[in-house]
This record gives structure tokens, C-alpha cells and sequence, in this order.
């Protein structure tokens, strides 16, 4: 009874009460690894790797339309790849920070010019 009346009287209250509510409906991490899905929608195949603290930790070939999923500790991670096969390949890469219980997927897809790929990256809770 002297909660409700509380509530009635204070509009700090209130507000206090909405913030501890909507507080608790907020995702929680259970300390899952970051997974990346690196993914080719290139028309040439390209040579992927995985790179944390300066070292390779995954690589793989991938033609169009395949792909390679991985789990990496959270840390500064860089995804270079290159076509595959040639005497000049054409090279792109990407840095982000992984964060636990994120899903992150990057993709190798055509830039303005056939010849040459940009890698797309986008990120999700999980």
C-alpha cells in the first residue's frame, strides 16, 4: 500500500521503477565467443584469413557462394582476402573490434568494377 502510494506521489519514483523495468529486459551475455561467417558472392574465388594479434588463426579457399564460420576470442580481429589463383590479385580487407555474443558476417561482393571486390560487413546480438 505505501509503494502504490509512493508511485502516486513521486514522479522520481516512477521513473526510478521504469529504468530497474527496463533494465531487466535487456539482452544478457552468457561470454559465448564471437562467431564470424566470411562469406564469397564474388564471382571469383578468393584465399580468406583470420587475423588476431598479428597471427593467422583461420584460412580457407572459398568459391562463389561458399562460406566458412568461426569463433574467435574478443579482440581486435582483421579479415583480409585476395583472389585466388592470379598473378596480381585483387586484395581487400576489414578490421573490427569482436565483442562476445555477437555474430559478425563478412562478405566479399563485386565493387563498381567486376574485377575488383569490397568486403561488407554486419554485425547482430545473439
Amino acid at each position: 500500500m505505501k509503494a502504490r502510494l509512493l508511485l502516486q506521489k513521486s514522479p522520481l519514483a516512477i521513473f526510478l521503477f521504469l529504468l530497474v523495468f527496463a533494465s531487466s529486459c535487456t539482452r544478457e551475455c552468457d561470454g559465448t565467443n564471437p562467431e564470424i561467417t566470411i562469406s564469397n558472392q564474388w564471382d571469383h574465388p578468393i584465399f580468406m584469413e583470420v587475423i588476431r594479434n598479428g597471427y593467422v588463426t583461420h584460412n580457407a579457399t572459398l568459391g562463389e557462394g561458399e562460406q566458412i564460420t568461426v569463433m574467435v576470442n574478443s579482440e581486435r580481429i582483421e579479415i583480409r582476402t585476395r583472389e585466388y589463383g592470379v598473378i596480381f590479385p585483387d586484395r581487400s580487407s576489414t578490421t573490427f573490434n569482436a565483442r562476445d555474443c555477437w555474430e559478425y558476417r563478412v562478405t566479399a561482393v563485386p565493387a563498381d568494377d567486376d574485377d575488383e571486390h569490397i568486403l561488407e560487413l554486419s554485425q547482430s546480438f545473439r
